[in-house]
């Protein structure tokens, strides 16, 4: 009998090495499953960056048409049709996860803004008082800092 409840144990011990075994192996299975969709995920970011980076482009060619437009005395409907346009892909951007950043008159911020002028103001120094381009984050990443015009006070140096 003694013999029989050694072999019972034994087995016992032997299916809960099994069983632990068996845990592990699916625990390391799903966290390659995890590693691997984090992966296709982090590429699948990385080729929507390229795309909306080319786009971003076609934004900017866009709104340079738009204002040349309108120091040339357009007509209304043309400058409002390419006003129209370039909301429909500013908002279909923004679907896909890219954020304009148009700073005019917030603080100057130089994780997300270049200063590229100064300008003297009796009011504002310390903001951004022109924006030459708008700048982009795309899923919290900075794909290109707006180049902005900052105040200074009349009496700081510049």
């Amino acid at each position: 009998m003694a013999a029989l409840r050694s072999a019972v144990v034994r087995m016992h011990e032997a299916l809960e090495r099994e069983r632990e075994s068996e845990l592990y192996l699916r625990a390391d299975v799903e966290n390659y499953a995890k590693r691997l969709e984090r992966e296709a995920d982090a590429a699948a970011d990385r080729k929507l960056e390229q795309f909306i980076t080319g786009i971003i482009e076609a934004l900017d060619e866009l709104e340079i048409y738009r204002e040349a437009a309108r120091s040339a005395g357009a007509n209304s409907s043309l400058i409002e049709g390419l006003d129209i346009i370039l909301g429909k892909l500013l908002k279909s951007m923004e679907g896909a996860g890219l954020r304009r950043i148009y700073p005019m008159g917030e603080e100057f911020d130089p994780k997300l803004h270049s200063a590229v002028a100064v300008e003297r103001t009796e009011e504002g120094a310390g903001k951004v008082v022109g924006v030459l381009r708008a700048g982009y984050v795309f899923k919290g990443k900075l794909l290109r800092p707006a180049l902005v015009r900052v105040g200074i006070s009349h009496d700081q140096r510049g």
